[in-house]
């Protein structure tokens, strides 16, 4: 086996964060929590809001971005996740190549079509 080298040299830069929000922990009561009220948490979605800081609850939408909207609406607080971004731009994506091709491609498929069909008829003919 040859030795190929590297491929793509990477030097990770230096980063340096200092934080401006000071830590914080919700109490088991969740009093400094100002918010509570807008939520109706089960004992489990309680002590997981106490333990780690938040909580995920179920929503069932038909698009990931369904649960911002409705969050937005109702003055929810939402931690937007890369997930949903490379969801939201893969709908996009897949929007516009679907209109791409019924707009664009498919004016040019026809006529496309027809001539290579035409050509090869000429060319059977031709060969007979």
């Amino acid at each position: 086996m040859t030795d190929i080298g590297q491929f793509a040299p990477f030097k990770m830069p230096e980063v340096r964060v200092e934080p401006c929000i000071k830590p914080y922990k919700a109490t088991r009561d969740l009093r400094n929590v100002i918010n509570r009220e807008m939520f109706d948490f089960s004992p489990a979605q309680r002590a997981a809001l106490v333990d780690n800081g938040f909580v995920v609850v179920p929503r069932f939408q038909k698009q990931l971005f369904g649960v911002y909207v409705k969050n937005k609406d109702m003055g929810y607080p939402s931690f937007v996740t890369s997930d949903l971004l490379l969801h939201t731009f893969h709908v996009m994506y897949d929007e516009t190549l679907r209109r791409l091709e019924e707009k664009v491609l498919r004016e040019n498929l026809e006529p496309l079509t027809n001539t290579m069909l035409e050509a090869s008829l000429e060319r059977k003919h031709r060969s007979l």
